[in-house]
């Protein structure tokens, strides 16, 4: 409950900080722009830990719950503020102009205008503090150690006392690897949906390549992390499960960098909710939906069986 309630608040208060904050500097009147740029991105460059004890040492009132939400959101802000700044800047002013010619207040043109545009950034930017909310450690570690009462004790901070704390490392690595499982679901998600853009968005001759070598990779994905394990087992042992994560996070850096550099977004499109709502209210669709997960769901669940059954049958 306490990493939900902190990624909620951590999560909404960033949003709304940071895109209030690039407004400010980007629209309104607000001199010295430049050095105000510097000063809002000065809080990603201070460290976490250093950030929190200092917060901590101020007063002890922020050593609660609230506390804990209030200072990752002073340190996480930057990641909503700098990108909608610079989306700001590439919006094209016309529009606004535009919308205020026609008798629209500066309210309602954010509202009806610039906030539509800015939607697709804001939410990308929300889930991304969202993963880091229920990765933190340093933060709880330094200002609270998961007090008072247990009422700042995140899934992260609890793996870590259950490892290393109380040395019951076994249930510290499987805990490991369901916070593990939790971030790749998002990446289960964006992998279903991906065929839906790909079918959408690609031209039509290039739909049947560009939907096998995506389909292909996602399952390929399975297999490989078989491999890795033996491999690891093989050079490492049966007690160093880490080296596995370690891995992968290695290559989700480097399909991280190549998304970033050629990975090329649509321009002009937006989430059309209505259509999202019909198909909610669509049972067939419903249907379609639990086969997939039971089939899907059925082929990872014996891909994941597979190195118990090695340690059973070859002891």
């Amino acid at each position: 409950g306490n990493t939900l309630w902190l990624m909620f608040g951590v999560t909404l208060l960033s949003a709304l900080l940071g895109l209030a904050l690039a407004w400010c500097v980007e629209r309104s009147d607000l001199p010295a722009r430049r050095f105000w740029n510097v000063v809002l991105c000065l809080p990603f460059a201070i460290p976490a830990f250093v950030s929190s004890f200092t917060w901590v040492s101020l007063s002890p009132m922020y050593e609660g719950l609230g506390g804990a939400i209030l200072v990752m959101t002073m340190s996480k802000y930057p990641l909503v503020y700098l990108p909608v700044a610079a989306t700001l800047r590439g919006i094209d002013p016309s529009l606004e102009e535009s919308a205020r010619m026609l008798g629209l207040s500066r309210r309602q043109v954010f509202l009806r205008v610039t906030l539509p545009l800015l939607r697709p950034t804001t939410f990308f930017l929300s889930i991304t503090v969202m993963l880091n909310s229920l990765q933190v450690f340093d933060i709880i570690y330094a200002m609270t150690r998961g007090g008072p009462a247990d009422g700042t004790k995140t899934i992260a901070y609890f793996t870590y006392t259950t490892a290393f704390s109380d040395q019951q490392y076994g249930i510290g690595s499987a805990l490991s690897y369901l916070i593990v499982a939790a971030i790749a679901g998002l990446g289960g998600g964006n992998f279903a949906s991906s065929m839906t853009n790909i079918n959408a968005f690609y031209p039509q001759r290039l739909k049947g390549w560009a939907l096998g070598l995506n389909a292909g990779g996602g399952n390929l994905g399975v297999a490989t992390i078989q491999v890795v394990g033996l491999l690891v087992i093989a050079a490492a042992g049966n007690r160093s499960p880490h080296w596995v994560i370690a891995v992968y996070l290695v290559l989700l850096v480097v399909a991280g960098i190549g998304a970033a550099c050629k990975m090329d977004n649509l321009e002009h499109h937006t989430v059309d909710v209505a259509s999202m709502r019909d198909v909610a209210d669509d049972r067939d669709g419903w249907v379609l939906s639990l086969l997939y997960i039971g089939t899907f769901g059925s082929f990872i669940g014996f891909a994941g069986v597979f190195p118990k059954l090695i340690a059973d049958q070859f002891p």
